[in-house]
């Protein structure tokens, strides 16, 4: 059974398909961010964990979203 509410009763019902949010979280990374980070994490001496500090981040969350950082720790 499917509801075949006609477009005109749902834009009278305050929905109007099209107008959806999108689904999903917020990236925590932007380009600057993973830029910065993978600056970091070429400085000697590095540590994932130490760019994660010093970006307010988990390590875990470098690890998931700056592809390319070294997996040694």
């Amino acid at each position: 059974m499917t509801n075949q509410t006609s477009y005109d009763d749902a834009a009278a019902f305050g929905y109007i398909p099209g107008e959806a949010p999108a689904l999903g979280r917020e990236p925590p990374l932007g380009d600057a961010e993973i830029a910065h980070a993978r600056e970091l994490l070429l400085l000697p001496g590095s540590t994932i964990a130490g760019a994660g500090r010093a970006l307010g981040i988990s390590a875990q969350t470098i690890r998931r979203y700056v592809p390319g950082e070294p997996r040694s720790r």
